[in-house]
């Protein structure tokens, strides 16, 4: 029987892809998109020398925030989407310091609004973050601070092989993927969260599997037991 593809939207782990050849199933990666750390150190570092309550949606600004922050320990609140970002948190900052988490920007927007009595945040974030989270805090009466910490650059790939399946870690890597390319309708899609998983219905009508948590190792299990399921 001949190995199950799947093309990874960015790279993950040599392990993970060690793992998944294993069980006869060939990830291949090409990164979709590029992320470019932008120079706001001032303005992290001033954050840092306050009080705040702050949000990350992406593992990309904890790392970027981190990085500027150069060791230090800022006094914060944190609230961040579960998975790779809060596992990053944890990693960066304090455990004890996660106030709050939820699966998708929506909810965690109604866990802060819920949570911070101050009714003022920090949303670290990228320059083409999405509406839900400052919107639905905007309409809670919770003032949003943005500080863009990154840039998304697309990178398209024309991809020329048949795969049995995609897997989209971003609504960037959606994009950026179907800009350049056509899917039959038998390739499955393996989406990362809801919020690509409603990016791709965008796009196509293939069969999505959306992950329970947002992390590479989930994504690699997803698909691993999804195989297994469907040859059962």
């Amino acid at each position: 029987m001949s190995a199950f593809t799947v093309l990874m939207t960015k790279k993950i782990s040599p392990e993970l892809v060690k793992k998944a050849k294993q069980q006869d199933v060939e990830l291949k990666e090409v990164e979709f998109t590029e992320v470019v750390p932008c120079d706001e150190k001032n303005k992290v570092n001033e954050v840092a020398g306050r009080q705040a309550a702050v949000v990350f949606t992406s593992k990309n600004s904890v790392s970027i925030v981190s990085a500027l922050l150069d060791g230090k320990k800022p006094d914060w609140k944190i609230f961040c989407i579960d998975g790779a970002t809060r596992d990053q948190v944890a990693n960066c900052f304090d455990e004890q310091s996660i106030a709050g988490t939820a699966r998708n920007a929506e909810s965690l927007a109604s866990v802060i609004a819920r949570e911070d009595s101050k009714k003022q945040i920090v949303f670290f974030c990228g320059d083409r973050r999405r509406d839900e989270l400052p919107d639905t805090l905007g309409s809670h009466d919770v003032e949003v601070e943005e500080i863009v910490v990154y840039e998304t650059k697309l990178s398209p790939e024309e991809i020329g092989q048949h795969f049995d399946g995609i897997a989209f870690f971003s609504p960037s890597a959606a994009e950026s993927f179907f800009s350049v390319n056509v899917v039959d309708d038998k390739a499955i899609f393996f989406s990362i969260g809801p919020t690509t998983t409603k990016h791709l219905k965008k796009f196509s009508k293939n069969r999505i599997v959306t992950c329970e948590k947002a992390s590479e190792e989930v994504m690699v299990e997803t698909i691993l037991s999804h195989i297994k399921k469907d040859n059962e």
